[in-house]
């Protein structure tokens, strides 16, 4: 292999791509996996070349999704086993697609949930929800469009190392991908609606405060005005003098209190 491709392959951070050449095909995409603790997506980069006579593939972890093909590989009777390498570097790349759709329902109901929360409370961690769930989206999105691409030049190549009769089953896996990226759009729409609401809410929220709190001075402020007039050091007050000067004082600011409920409430305010 070409010295530069072999140092695309120990380096992990590669975007998903594929390169021809005469005598084997060699591409490099992103494995995903969802993590249910950390509400987020994990990414491993898996390389492979297709020569003549074998497949090889490099992985980052321990582990995959490719025990599916295994075992059948293992079954003498497989379809796998009775066609060419062209047909499982097919399934390979049909089973990493397929493990975008188990992310893409997983992330679905995720969203969904912090839809239902949504209606019902605005707490401080939704907001920490719903950006995850858009990294996550945004992860996707990343990985999913070069992987479009790279199918379509799969359809399109006219290597001799892929037959034109598989080219079929990569259109398949192409459509796939299409599937997928509409999904995540929408997904993507839908976050977005719930930041906004998320936003909404708060300011409804604050609102609801700063309302309760205007009512309450304004019920205060023609009290504190009848209470300041009283407090002044004047000599001459007549009312001062007056047996039930304090009743009527206290009887006068009931009842702007009373009417002043009264109206609010009419109002709808509370």
């Amino acid at each position: 292999m070409d010295p530069l491709y072999q140092e695309d392959i120990l380096n992990v951070f590669q975007r998903t791509k594929i390169e021809e050449e005469n005598s084997y095909i060699y591409l490099t995409f992103k494995s995903l996996e969802w993590n249910e603790q950390l509400f987020e997506i994990e990414e491993e980069q898996i390389s492979l070349v297709l020569t003549k006579n074998a497949i090889i593939t490099f992985q980052e972890k321990i582990g995959d999704n490719f025990d599916v093909l295994r075992s059948r590989l293992s079954t003498s009777t497989s379809t796998i086993r009775g066609k060419g390498l062209d047909y499982l570097f097919y399934r390979i790349l049909d089973v990493t697609v397929d493990s975008y759709f188990d992310i893409l329902e997983k992330l679905g109901d995720f969203i969904e949930d912090m839809e239902s929360a949504m209606s019902s409370t605005s707490n401080k961690n939704m907001l920490q929800k719903i950006q995850a769930s858009k990294a996550a989206i945004n992860l996707m999105r990343r990985n999913i469009y070069p992987m479009r691409d790279l199918l379509n030049k799969l359809v399109t190549t006219d290597h001799e190392l892929l037959d034109e009769s598989s080219k079929r089953y990569f259109k398949d896996v192409l459509d796939h991908s299409i599937q997928i990226l509409e999904n995540i759009e929408t997904y993507r729409d839908i976050t977005v609606g719930l930041k906004d609401l998320y936003f909404n809410t708060v300011s409804h929220e604050m609102n609801l405060v700063m309302k309760t709190r205007t009512i309450i001075s304004t019920l205060f402020i023609p009290l504190t005005f009848i209470v300041g007039v009283y407090g002044m050091n004047f000599r001459v007050m007549p009312e001062l003098e007056w047996p039930y000067g304090y009743y009527l004082v206290w009887a006068f600011m009931l009842s702007i209190a009373i009417g002043l409920i009264i109206g609010f409430r009419r109002k709808g305010w509370f």
